[in-house]
């Protein structure tokens, strides 16, 4: 199913980003994202993954890309990636979660499907 890129939340952007970042096997477990689930019909043992609320999954992702990031507004923070011209600023309820919304972007563009 498509979802748009902008309004990605919770566990769906994080396993956004797992996606975006080709890491293997990413999946839904529970109400977490997480990667290493294993193929189909094969149990793997998950890594939980949520860089949209964790500075320790976030961070790093944040400084390799490159991504800017900075309150906009009490409560509304924005972030850019790329080239002058914001064709990959996001906005979010944190830096972490418009950062990654900005990385997906770039990467997936308006829409990514999502398992």
């Amino acid at each position: 199913m498509k979802h748009l890129t902008r309004t990605l939340m919770g566990a769906e952007l994080d396993l956004a980003v797992l996606i975006v970042q080709e890491f293997p096997y990413p999946a839904i477990v529970g109400s977490r994202a997480a990667w290493n689930t294993g193929p189909r019909g094969t149990p793997g043992l998950p890594i939980f993954f949520s860089p949209s609320t964790r500075w320790l999954d976030g961070g790093p992702l944040i400084d390799e890309a490159g991504i800017t990031v900075g309150r906009i507004e009490d409560g509304l923070y924005g972030s850019d990636l790329g080239p002058p011209g914001y064709l990959h600023a996001a906005t979010g309820l944190s830096n972490l979660m418009s950062a990654m919304r900005s990385l997906v972007l770039s990467k997936a563009g308006e829409e990514i499907e999502l398992p």
